[in-house]
């Protein structure tokens, strides 16, 4: 009985080495990932400020007109959920969910949904939502090539069903430590707090004269989706760093205790074998 249980023993440390092979090597691919992400994002975000900024200051100015920043008085919401295509990077894809359902809660109506990953895809399918359009294995890091064909189809809904507005879901980071998933409206479009930029019409008007401000404005929400894209992996890489590191760390501590496990076993095998012989040799005498 005690060799079979020390078999069993080695065969589930043997399963547990490995699959800490596993883990370590995926968290190795994580930290190179988000190291090539980080570059990315920090660069990105430099630049969808000064964009932010551009169009803070023209929207000082009546004189910047757009369809898009037209309210409308549809209760029916579009979400644009953006999840991992893959598993084992801790509450990352919980999060999401939880605060999406959150806040349909405050709905009228049911709402479309727009999903990125194989995970969303599968949660929204399991809770029968209406998906308008489904997008998966997106690059590791986002291109605005990706992005634009997900403002497509955006924009193609927006503008031929009864929609009240556009809000994107995704995971935002803002340090390794702290990361937090925000629900952000696209449309109908506005940036806040623009009182602060002084009203150069002269300069507005000219722009406004040059430039489709519809196209203006689908430039900027189509970096704004990038720049979500580049959030949200950045997010994910690093939750699942620390899922990885994690998953380590307990399978070290499962082989220690099974290794505990193993040598008393072993012990009271080795010491029932010698009082045997013992017991034998006075029966001798």
């Amino acid at each position: 009985m005690g060799s079979a249980n020390l078999s069993s023993i080695k065969r589930r440390m043997k399963s547990i080495k490995n699959t800490i092979k596993i883990t370590k090597a995926m968290g190795v691919v994580a930290n190179s990932k988000m190291r090539k992400c980080k570059l990315k994002l920090y660069s990105n975000n430099e630049f969808h400020k000064s964009m932010k900024d551009t169009m803070n200051k023209l929207l000082s100015n009546e004189e910047f007109d757009s369809n898009y920043m037209k309210a409308r008085k549809s209760k029916k919401d579009l979400y644009v959920v953006l999840s991992s295509d893959m598993g084992l990077c801790g509450g990352y894809n919980n999060g999401i969910f939880t605060e999406l359902e959150q806040d349909i809660k405050n709905n009228e109506e049911k709402p479309y949904i727009l999903v990125c990953g194989q995970k969303g895809r599968d949660y929204f399918r399991r809770r029968e939502y209406e998906t308008i359009a489904e997008f998966v294995e997106i690059s590791e890091i986002a291109t605005l090539n990706e992005s634009k064909m997900v403002l497509r189809k955006i924009i193609s809904t927006y503008n031929s069903e009864d929609i009240g507005r556009v809000n994107i879901v995704y995971c935002k980071y803002v340090t390794p430590i702290e990361k937090k998933v925000v629900i952000e409206k696209l449309l109908p479009f506005n940036i806040e707090d623009n009182n602060k930029y002084e009203k150069n019409t002269n300069e507005v008007i000219e722009i406004s004269n040059n430039i489709d401000c519809d196209e203006l404005v689908e430039y900027y929400l189509s970096q704004k989706i990038l720049n979500c894209m580049l959030n949200s992996r950045m997010c994910e890489q690093s939750f699942r760093i620390e899922a990885t590191n994690n998953a380590t760390k307990n399978g070290n501590e499962l082989i220690d205790k099974l290794k505990i496990k193993y040598n008393r076993i072993r012990q009271s095998s080795i010491t029932n074998e010698i009082c045997e012989i013992i017991g034998g040799s006075e029966a001798l005498k």
